[in-house]
């Protein structure tokens, strides 16, 4: 089952193409949602990947107002060149979140400080679960440092909406 999407180029495994492939209707009912044709599919798949090319990244979020889903909040920019670069920031409306690449597994993760409104950085309360740094309070401005070098900073700022 799995063979048709390994064997796809990375870009084109999405979930619609997973759920064409699945034998089991539990588990395709399960996954129809978060397909093309489900709700949130245009949220959460597509016809590539495309996360991680631009600075903003942008959702179309119209299917999931008024459902139960909790719509995530994606205006955050991310600037700097470290090699463990975030892929993304967002918000739930209480707590940041901080998504980073597979390849983080080969860095150190870096601590997350929220910068105040004097340029000073506080350490944020903050904890990791798998690639994602979740701070446990919204931030206007942060910065990820891992070393002295300004090319060891990533700095995330929440954009006006």
């Amino acid at each position: 089952m799995l063979e048709g999407q390994l064997s796809a180029p990375m870009a084109e495994r999405t979930l619609t193409g997973l759920a064409v492939l699945i034998q089991s209707t539990q588990l395709k009912q399960a996954i129809q949602p978060y397909t093309l044709a489900g709700p949130w599919g245009r949220l959460l798949d597509g016809d590539e990947e495309r996360f991680g090319t631009a600075t903003v990244q942008a959702f179309e979020t119209e299917g999931l107002i008024g459902t139960s889903a909790a719509a995530a909040v994606l205006a955050y920019r991310i600037e700097g060149k470290a090699p463990w670069r975030p892929l993304r920031a967002f918000d739930d409306g209480e707590r940041l979140y901080i998504e980073f690449p597979p390849s983080i597994a080969q860095h150190q993760m870096p601590p997350l400080f929220a910068l105040t409104e004097s340029g000073e950085l506080e350490l944020v309360n903050y904890r990791v679960r798998d690639r994602i740094i979740i701070a446990e309070r919204l931030l206007d401005r942060a910065e990820l440092r891992l070393g002295s070098r300004k090319s060891d900073r990533v700095r995330i700022e929440k954009l006006e909406q």
